[in-house]
C-alpha cells in the first residue's frame, strides 16, 4: 500500500513532456561570444574588472583638489574604457576573428597622441589637460578586458591558470610596480640643477616614455592579429595525448603520469 501510494504521489510525465525535457538539456546555450563565454558572464567579468580598477586607484583620492579631480577621472576612464573596449571588439568579431588584438592595438595607437597632448599642455591649461588624460586613459584602458579573453581561447584549458597568473604579474611588475621607479630614474638624470623649473621640466620630458610605449605596445597587438587565428585554432584543437607527462607529488617525491590519468 505504501509503495501504492507513493508511485501516486509521484508526479505524472507524458512521453512528450520527457522528450521536451531532453531537447531544453540539449539546447545550446543562448547568446554565447565566439570565445564560448556567455554575455552574462562577459558582463560580470567588466564589473569585476571595473571594481579592480576603482580600487586601484582609490589611493589617488586626497583632499587636494588636483589629486582628487585625476583619482576621478582615472577611475572614471577605467569603467569606460573597459566596457568601451569589450562592446567595439564583440561588434567587430562578426566581421574580423582578428578583432581582439586590432581593438588593443587601436586603443593604444589613439592613446599615445593624448597622453602626449597631456603633457605637453600642463603648463598651458590646466582644462586642456585634463581632457587629453581622460581620452588618453580611456583609449588605454580599452585593452584591459580583451587580453584576459584572448588568453583563455589561445591557451589550452590545463595551461590557463598559469597563463592568467603570468599575465598578471608580469603588468604588474613592469607597470604598476617597475614604471614609478624607471620615470623617477629618468627624471633625474635628466635634471641639472636643483630648482623647481628643473624638477618640472626633467619630469615633463621622463614622462614622454608613456607615449613611446603605447606606440610599441600597439605595434605588438598588430602584430598579435598576424598570428591571432592560428594560435586559436591550435588551442580549440588541442588533443593530449596519453604519453605527455606531468609532474604529480606523491609520498613527498615527483612522479611522471599521463595527463589523462588526472584530468576529470
Amino acid at each position: 500500500m505504501a509503495a501504492e501510494r507513493a508511485s501516486d504521489s509521484a508526479p505524472f510525465l507524458s512521453d512528450d513532456s520527457e522528450s521536451e525535457a531532453q531537447d531544453e538539456t540539449r539546447a545550446e546555450p543562448q547568446g554565447e561570444s565566439l570565445s564560448g563565454v556567455s554575455s552574462r558572464r562577459s558582463f560580470i567579468t567588466v564589473l569585476i574588472l571595473c571594481y579592480i580598477n576603482l580600487l586601484n586607484y582609490m589611493d589617488r583620492f586626497t583632499v587636494a583638489e588636483p589629486h582628487l579631480v585625476f583619482g576621478a577621472i582615472t577611475c572614471v576612464t577605467g569603467i569606460v574604457g573597459v566596457a568601451s573596449g569589450v562592446q567595439v571588439s564583440r561588434a567587430l568579431r562578426s566581421r574580423t576573428q582578428r578583432a581582439d588584438p586590432l581593438v588593443c592595438a587601436a586603443g593604444l595607437l589613439l592613446s599615445a597622441p593624448f597622453l602626449y597632448l597631456a603633457i605637453v599642455t600642463a603648463e598651458l591649461s590646466t582644462v586642456a589637460t585634463y581632457i587629453f588624460i581622460f581620452l588618453g586613459e580611456t583609449f588605454l584602458s580599452m585593452n584591459w578586458a580583451i587580453v584576459a579573453d584572448i588568453l583563455l581561447y589561445v591557451v589550452v584549458p590545463t595551461r590557463r591558470s598559469t597563463a592568467e597568473a603570468l599575465q598578471i604579474v608580469v603588468s604588474h611588475l613592469l607597470g604598476d610596480a617597475g614604471s614609478p621607479y624607471l620615470i623617477g630614474v629618468v627624471s633625474d638624470s635628466l635634471r641639472r640643477e636643483q630648482s623647481f623649473l628643473w624638477q618640472f621640466r626633467s619630469l615633463q620630458l621622463s614622462l614622454l616614455l608613456c607615449s613611446f610605449v603605447a606606440v610599441i605596445g600597439g605595434a605588438f597587438f598588430l602584430a598579435t592579429a598576424l598570428f591571432i587565428e592560428t594560435d586559436r585554432k591550435r588551442a580549440e584543437n588541442y588533443d593530449p595525448s596519453d604519453d605527455e607527462p606531468i609532474v604529480v607529488p606523491k609520498s613527498g617525491r615527483s612522479t611522471r603520469v599521463p595527463v589523462s590519468s588526472v584530468l576529470i
